[in-house]
């Protein structure tokens, strides 16, 4: 570390994060080495849309050529055409191999090789796999294959992800104790990480609610096989529900591979009944049965709202009203003083000319008393403008457009932000499958864009009966399907390149 020192006086800085995970390490005498291996991602429309040009370009060019020495011999003439012929055939072939390279793992990108830190692998060394840009910002961290990622290292990378913006997903599926994760729930709150993947790791203190505690930017949160019981359920799942953080900013949660059975299906359920942004929910490989099944499914469909959830709708409400009251009133006044100030800096000016006849300044008056009535309008205007851009208020699971009253009950309309579900390799059988249809039926009926409900479930895997309602399920889902499609496909065309005009 010291020779690396000497040949580069300079300190890397922790926007730099492949440089200076190292030499943080290297400074506080850390019982572990750090290796990165850096990999550029590099888009391949952009790739393939530069090769297509070039292709175009050079056939044209010998399009040109060829009419241009039409009066030369034919046998040059060939000559010539047969190189074109050839020069195009190269530029294909690179084309297709590129194709043919990435189509394998259908992705937008490239990932290619670029460097690596440090060759020397030891057993007291931690390969970290960053992928950059061609600006060498960092995009993605990931830490695999580890019984144990110290605490030192995952604070040294939250000292340097604030000072990486383009940094949005962390891969740590290795080993980690408690305070680990701790120093990870803090690297969520200071960062504009979307994604984090926990896959394999077991945590003695089975604190995994703490990724859900705080604001933060999360979007999407994998705990595959991480022995997840429903006693971590009971402190994990609630943290779901509304006006809970992770209620509004969580898409997709990833639950793959645990140990959930009845109790932690009822709390998804709890959950969904006021969860308006969860849009994808994994749950395959674990230990749910019939009843669990059915008591998650009953929050996707018309379900009694409770008193207790009134309440605190009510609550809710009247906060808002009071924090937006308050909010407005102060804008209302700096813009008050603002103007006032305007118009005495006017005033003061205007003193000095005075010289206009008493009719005059009569219709100067008229037209003054007039502008104060405008402007004072444009003042409130732009006071409300102001309060509702500062209080953001999230759309109420039970406002008034998701409930319906009847017979002097009210009722909620149901969890129609969920599309995707997968219960595969549980223990479901007849009754799950026909709560499941009765639920895609009421959807197709009750559903509205952007909220249409369930589009893809998947079940393979659990003792099901091979009956009627399966294949009528199948025809429902391909029809939700089709049905989004009528609302998407018009975005779709819209994003294209524009057409040219004359």
């Amino acid at each position: 570390m010291s020779s690396l020192m000497h040949a580069n006086p300079e300190i890397p800085s922790p926007d730099n994060l492949i440089a200076f995970v190292p030499y943080a390490c290297g400074q506080l005498f850390a019982p572990f080495r750090v290796r990165f291996i850096s990999v550029l991602q590099v888009s391949l429309t952009l790739v393939t849309e530069a090769l297509w040009r070039r292709l175009q370009l050079g056939t044209r060019r010998d399009d040109r050529k060829r009419e241009g020495n039409h009066v030369k011999q034919s046998s040059y003439s060939e000559n010539y055409a047969s190189k074109g012929d050839a020069k195009s055939k190269k530029s294909k072939a690179v084309l297709s191999q590129l194709t043919l390279e990435a189509s394998p793992t259908q992705k937008e990108t490239v990932a290619v090789r670029v460097s690596s830190s440090d060759d020397d692998d030891t057993s007291d060394t931690y390969v970290i796999k960053a992928v950059v840009d061609s600006a060498n910002n960092a995009l993605e961290i990931s830490i695999n294959g580890y019984q144990q990622v110290p605490r030192l290292l995952i604070k040294i990378l939250a000292l340097c992800v604030p000072y990486n913006p383009y940094l949005s997903k962390i891969s740590l599926r290795s080993g980690l104790s408690g305070t680990s994760l701790y120093e990870t729930v803090q690297m969520l709150t200071t960062s504009q990480i979307t994604y984090i993947c926990l896959d394999d790791s077991n945590i003695p203190e089975r604190n995994y609610h703490d990724l859900l505690e705080y604001q933060t930017h999360l979007q999407v949160l994998s705990l595959a096989r991480c022995s997840i019981t429903d006693a971590e359920c009971a402190l994990l799942i609630p943290k779901l529900a509304y006006p809970h953080p992770a209620s509004k900013t969580l898409v997709a949660l990833c639950l793959t591979g645990n140990y959930i059975s009845d109790e932690g299906a009822r709390l998804l359920g709890q959950a969904l009944r006021s969860n308006r942004a969860l849009t994808y929910l994994n749950l395959c490989g674990n230990r749910i049965n019939n009843n669990g099944a059915v008591d998650m499914l009953r929050s996707l469909m018309e379900f009694p709202v409770t008193s207790e959830e009134m309440v605190m709708k009510r609550k809710r409400t009247l906060y808002f009203l009071k924090l937006y009251k308050d909010v407005y009133s102060q804008c209302l006044n700096e813009l008050k003083n603002k103007e006032k100030e305007n118009s005495d800096e006017y005033s003061r000016s205007s003193k000095k000319k005075i010289n206009a006849s008493s009719l005059k300044q009569r219709r100067q008056s008229v037209t003054l008393s007039g502008d104060n009535v405008q402007s004072t309008e444009l003042v409130t205007a732009k006071a409300e403008k102001m309060a509702s851009d500062l209080v953001s208020s999230y759309p109420d699971p039970f406002r008034a457009e998701a409930i319906v009253t009847r017979d002097q009950n009210v009722y909620s309309t149901g969890n129609l932000t969920l599309t995707y579900l997968n219960l595969a390799y549980n223990y479901l059988g007849y009754q799950s499958l026909a709560k499941l249809l009765e639920v895609v039926k009421y959807q197709a009926l009750v559903g509205k864009y952007p909220d249409l409900g369930l589009m893809e479930v998947q079940l393979e895997g659990n003792p099901m009966p091979v009956c009627l309602e399966m294949d009528h399920l199948t025809q429902m889902l391909s029809r939700a399907v089709q049905v989004r499609m009528l609302y998407v496909a018009p975005q779709m065309r819209r994003g294209d390149r524009p057409k040219k005009t004359k």
